[in-house]
C-alpha cells in the first residue's frame, strides 16, 4: 500500500488493510494508526509483528498498536484469530484499547465503542463475543462498584479504568461522573447483535447486563420539579474538557436507548427463551412489568437541551454562554491545549477534547435526518481540538 498522509478516512484504510494481497509495510501501518486514532504523532504507538494471513481468512494484524508492546506480544503476536480467542479466555489477559502509553495497558470504554466494530469487522464473531463475555464475567464487579456509590437493588456501573472489573481510575470527575461508560458496554451488545444476528447472546449473558445497567440510570436519572423533566446532573461527557456539567446531551441520550434496549430485550428473551427468561428473573430478582414500566417512563420524560436557532443540541447546559472560539483560530504556540493552558482555562472554554454530542450521532445515526447531523456536525467539529 502506498499511503501517502495520515489523514485519510480510517475506514477506507481499514478496507485496504484486509483486502490488499501486498505486505503491508510498518510505515503504512503507521499512516494507519494515525488516521484510525486521530493523532498526528504516531511516534508514540509501538508495532508489534503478527500475521495477517488472507489466503486462509485468518486475521491478526501486521502491527497491533496498544499501549504496551511487551504486554500484548505475549498473547496475540503471531497467532491465529482462533489462538487469539483462546487467549482471550485466559483470566490473566488484559484487554486494552488504542490510546497512548500513558493508559498503562488497561480497559476503557473505548474497547466498547471503537474496537469492537474493528474486530468484528476484521476476526470473526467468537472474539468479538469474547469482549463482551469480558464484561459479563465481570457484572458482580460493577454491582459491587455501583453499590460504594450508593446505588442498590442489582445496578452496575462498570469502571472507567480496569483490568479484573475493579475501579482503577484516581480521578473524582472521571471516576464517578464519566458514566457514559456504561451506555458503551450496553450498545457493544447492541453492536454485535445487529452485526452477527447472534441474538442468543441476549440469552446467554447480555440481558443481566443490560437490566443491570438500566437500574443505573433509571436511579441516576433525576426528577427536576422546575423543568417538569427529568434532568441527568453532575456529569462529564466524552469531551473531558468539561465536568461536572448538567444533562450532557450524549450521556442522557445513550442512558435513555440503554433503558429502551434493555425492556425490548428482555421481551425478546421471555418470548424466544422462556426458561433462560426465568432463569435470569431469579438470579437478578428481575420484575419486568414494574421496572420497564419505570425504564421507559423516565426515557419518554427526559429533557434534552437544543437550541432551534442554531437548530444544534446543546453539549450541556450552559453550553453556549462561552466564548465560541475555533479550533482553527487557535495559535499554534497553545496547541496542545492540555499542556499549554491552565486547567481552569481549559474548563472556561467551549473547545472540546473529543466528540461528544458527534459521538451520540455517530451511534445513533439513524435516530436523526441528514440536515440535522450536518448541522450539529458542522458546529462542533469546528470547536473540536481532537486531544483524546
Amino acid at each position: 500500500l502506498t499511503l501517502d498522509s495520515g489523514l485519510k478516512p480510517a475506514a477506507e484504510i481499514v478496507a485496504k488493510l484486509v483486502t490488499s494481497d501486498k505486505v503491508i509495510e510498518e510505515q503504512d501501518m503507521v499512516e494507519y494508526i494515525k488516521a484510525f486514532a486521530g493523532y498526528k504523532d504516531a511516534e508514540t504507538y509501538q508495532p508489534i509483528g503478527a500475521g495477517l494471513d488472507l489466503d486462509s481468512g485468518k486475521f491478526s494484524p501486521k502491527y497491533v498498536c496498544m499501549d504496551s508492546a511487551e504486554l500484548m506480544a505475549e498473547h496475540l503476536s503471531k497467532q491465529t484469530d482462533d489462538v487469539a480467542l483462546e487467549q482471550l479466555k485466559s483470566p490473566d489477559f488484559k484487554l486494552v484499547n488504542i490510546q497512548t502509553f500513558k493508559h498503562g495497558g488497561v480497559t476503557y470504554w473505548d474497547t466498547e465503542a471503537y474496537c469492537l466494530p474493528f474486530y468484528l469487522a476484521t476476526a470473526g464473531r467468537a472474539v468479538a463475543r469474547e469482549l463482551l463475555v469480558y464484561r459479563y464475567n465481570q457484572l458482580d464487579k460493577a454491582i459491587e462498584n455501583a453499590a460504594k456509590l450508593g446505588f442498590r437493588d442489582g445496578a452496575a456501573l462498570y469502571p472507567m479504568v480496569t483490568v479484573n472489573g475493579e475501579e482503577c481510575h484516581n480521578e473524582w470527575e472521571i471516576t464517578f461522573e464519566e458514566i457514559h461508560r456504561n451506555g458503551a458496554v450496553a450498545y457493544a451488545i447492541f453492536n454485535y447483535i445487529r452485526y452477527t444476528g447472534d441474538t442468543a447472546y441476549l440469552a446467554d449473558c447480555g440481558l443481566e447486563v443490560l437490566l443491570s445497567v438500566a437500574r443505573f440510570w433509571a436511579q441516576r436519572i433525576t426528577w427536576s420539579g422546575a423543568r417538569r423533566k427529568y434532568v441527568m446532573l453532575g456529569v462529564t461527557g466524552p469531551n473531558e474538557y468539561e465536568n461536572n456539567v448538567d444533562n450532557n446531551w450524549y450521556t442522557s441520550y445513550i442512558a435513555c436507548w440503554s433503558m429502551r434496549y434493555a425492556a425490548e430485550s428482555a421481551a425478546w428473551v421471555r418470548e424466544n427463551r422462556p426458561a433462560d427468561y426465568a432463569r435470569i428473573c431469579a438470579k437478578r430478582r428481575f420484575d419486568e412489568t414494574a421496572e420497564t414500566k419505570r425504564w421507559l417512563e423516565i426515557a419518554d420524560g427526559m429533557y434534552f437541551g437544543e437550541d432551534r436557532e442554531l437548530g444544534i443540541f446543546l453539549q450541556q447546559d450552559g453550553y453556549l454562554d462561552k466564548e465560541q472560539t475555533l479550533a482553527k483560530d487557535l495559535d499554534p504556540a497553545d496547541r496542545p491545549i492540555n499542556q499549554r493552558w491552565s486547567w481552569d482555562r481549559i474548563l472556561r472554554s467551549c473547545l472540546i477534547k473529543q466528540a461528544d454530542v458527534l459521538q451520540g450521532l455517530y451511534f445513533f445515526g439513524d435516530d436523526f435526518d441528514l440536515d440535522t447531523v450536518r448541522r450539529n456536525f458542522r458546529f462542533y467539529e469546528a470547536r473540536t481540538v481532537h486531544e483524546s
